[in-house]
């Protein structure tokens, strides 16, 4: 590498086949998968001659129910395909393709099957409750027995029907911050101690912060984060949305917060949960301190360390890596001089 040069992570066009995924087990090609999501979205209209019949026996129970596991397996085969291509490299306008027609495929899919849960509590809670009992039902008894939790929580036909009509932008604030964090912020280079100069970006972070010279360290730290405050504002906005979304949904389906909605499918009391975090919350307020001392004894006083402290919500962080190399960006309690950190999982 002659002087000036700058390492940069490949494309994902230049990554050698044995260090990427193997998707052939789901799809061999994407024009198999483009077949299969076509397959997939002309089964949308089989669900048409269930509705309205779901209370007349539990053989016609049971056979929706049998159809529609069968539709929803299909749809993580396809689901999952496409959110791992778009996984390999999030910059690219084909993989992002892949992922918005699947997700208007399974919102019109939702529209469709959203009789299911309201058909399903009309039936009078004794019948339903014999019915479970009998061996036609028998595949399909924990997934009643959880459908059945939610019935002061389930609205009627029409109002689910809007509410699955809301899938394709309901995640808009989710998949902004990922294309912010993971495609569009670029941090630039560091010049590591051996003198080799390195894109600096999610997935080389770690790496620098690791450097044995203390200034590589330091330019990295602040370096880093210095695009985090330079947009603040859209990542606030990001958190805002989400949100909202979460109170949102919850105040619709008469959940008395949006953390107990949260919590509600696992079955797990708010109480519980609560006293499970205290500890945590504790350990995050020690390390929070510890790291702030150990930054003021290496002299970084500087507003922009002082602000990054207080933006990063976790000393208990991880790094979700991508295929491609990329890290989703999660912050952490990190001296850059002392090597104070937090522990990550990749």
């Amino acid at each position: 590498m002659s002087e000036g040069e700058v390492k940069t992570l490949p494309a994902r066009k230049d990554v050698l086949i044995g260090d990427t995924w193997d998707l052939a087990s789901l799809y061999r090609s994407d024009a198999d998968w483009d077949e299969a999501l076509k397959d997939w979205e002309k089964r949308i209209p089989e669900f048409a001659p269930y509705a309205g019949t779901l209370g007349s026996s539990a053989e016609r129970l049971a056979e929706c129910l049998a159809h529609d596991l069968a539709f929803d397996r299909e749809g993580d085969r396809v689901g999952t395909y496409a959110q791992l291509r778009a996984s390999e490299d999030l910059a690219s306008a084909d993989a992002q393709r892949m992922v918005g027609r699947f997700q208007h495929v399974a919102t019109r899919a939702g529209e469709a099957a959203s009789f299911l849960r309201p058909e399903i509590m009309a039936i009078p809670t004794a019948t339903l409750a014999a019915w479970m009992e009998l061996p036609v039902l028998a595949p399909y008894r924990l997934l009643l027995e959880r459908l059945v939790r939610t019935r002061a929580h389930t609205l009627s036909e029409p109002e689910e029907k809007l509410l699955a009509m809301q899938g394709t932008f309901a995640g808009t604030a989710g998949k902004v911050f990922r294309q912010l964090t993971d495609a569009d912020l670029k941090f630039g280079s560091v010049a590591t101690h051996t003198g080799e100069r390195i894109e600096l970006s999610n997935a080389t972070f770690t790496t620098l912060l690791h450097d044995p010279v203390p200034e590589v360290r330091r330019t990295a730290f602040h370096q880093y984060y210095a695009q985090y405050e330079a947009h603040a504002n859209t990542l606030a906005a990001t958190l805002s949305g989400s949100n909202e979304r979460d109170v949102y949904a919850a105040r619709v389906r008469k959940y008395p917060s949006a953390v107990e909605a949260a919590l509600y499918a696992d079955n797990v009391p708010l109480a519980s949960a609560s006293a499970a975090t205290t500890p945590i919350r504790s350990a995050v307020m020690r390390s929070r301190s510890t790291a702030a001392a150990a930054l003021a004894r290496c002299g970084e006083r500087s507003s922009l360390c002082a602000r990054s402290r207080s933006i990063m919500p976790s000393a208990i962080s991880g790094l979700v890596v991508h295929e491609s190399g990329r890290q989703s960006h999660s912050f952490g309690a990190r001296c850059p001089c002392t090597r104070i950190s937090s522990s990550h999982a990749a």
